[in-house]
């Protein structure tokens, strides 16, 4: 599976030149909802389902050939009630993965979720919920289980919107220490707008 542009082949799974927004994606090694989006410098695991599809629970049956409509189009406010419904909203179906997210192996991400900058999901995790930027999160359904580093780093990081410098700059950074990459990203500045180009996934 690959983001091309112009004939050229971009890694989707990985892809630093630009923001990917799949279009019904479907492979032997992930599927993404046509409505997400994946920042930039995300890893993506193999069998990982993102906007994974809904069913309506409400009516007859739960099979998309016998489901009919969303509740709210089905029943009275009354009836809504009865079932104890009477709290029920539209969810938002887009999916969207910020940027340096990794994703493992197998796992499972809802529709209309967010998952923050800098999050990992674990293998096989079951995503139900947002996940906080530079958090870690694994189980089904998935759990915060630590965060990548503290507030404060965490904070500076953010801020400095490393993500969207040019490669070659971040190349230049001490990418092992956060430290030392947040000292040279002071230096250099704020990164300048390049609008960077959307890229549409193909298999």
């Amino acid at each position: 599976m690959f983001c091309s542009k112009q004939g050229q082949g971009w890694v989707a799974l990985c892809c630093p030149q630009g923001r990917a927004t799949p279009s019904s994606v479907r492979s032997a090694i992930s599927t993404l909802a046509d409505i997400c989006e994946v920042g930039r410098f995300s890893s993506i695991g193999r069998r990982v389902t993102i906007g994974a599809g809904d069913h309506f629970t409400t009516g007859l049956s739960s099979s998309p050939i016998l489901s009919g409509r969303h509740a709210l189009d089905s029943y009275s406010p009354e009836e809504l009630a009865r079932l104890g419904l009477g709290d029920i909203g539209r969810k938002n179906p887009f999916t969207e993965v910020g940027c340096d997210v990794w994703i493992g192996d197998g796992a499972i991400v809802l529709p209309g979720l967010r998952l923050g900058h800098g999050s990992v999901v674990g293998a096989n995790a079951v995503v139900t919920r947002d996940v906080p930027p530079y958090a870690v999160v694994a189980g089904v359904p998935a759990r915060v289980i630590k965060y990548r580093f503290p507030p404060e780093q965490s904070q500076a990081l953010l801020a400095s919107q490393w993500w969207e410098h040019p490669r070659e700059v971040l190349r230049s950074l001490p990418l092992g220490n956060i430290f030392g990459c947040l000292s040279r990203l002071g230096e250099i500045g704020r990164p300048r707008d390049e609008g960077y180009p959307t890229y549409e996934c193909a298999q």
